[in-house]
C-alpha cells in the first residue's frame, strides 16, 4: 500500500489533472472519450480519498503528557 504522502501527492496531481481536463472540454458536443478520461481521473481520487479515509488517525506527537 503506497504511504499516506503518497497518497497525497498523487491526489494533488489528480486534482491538477482534473481541472486542467474540464477546461479543455468544449461547452457544447463534448466527445465521449474526453468524458471517459475525466471520469477516470474522478474514479482514482474517489479511490484515493476512501485509501486515506480508512487509515487510522495520525497523532502529531506534541501532545503534553498529563501531570497527577
Amino acid at each position: 500500500m503506497p504511504s499516506t504522502i503518497d497518497l497525497y501527492n498523487r491526489l494533488k496531481e489528480i486534482d491538477t489533472e482534473i481541472k486542467e481536463a474540464k477546461l479543455r472540454l468544449p461547452a457544447h458536443s463534448v466527445k465521449p472519450v474526453l468524458m471517459m478520461a475525466l471520469f477516470a481521473l474522478e474514479d482514482e481520487r474517489d479511490h484515493i480519498l476512501k485509501q486515506l479515509r480508512a487509515l487510522p488517525p495520525q497523532h502529531d506527537g506534541n501532545l503534553r503528557s498529563r501531570r497527577p
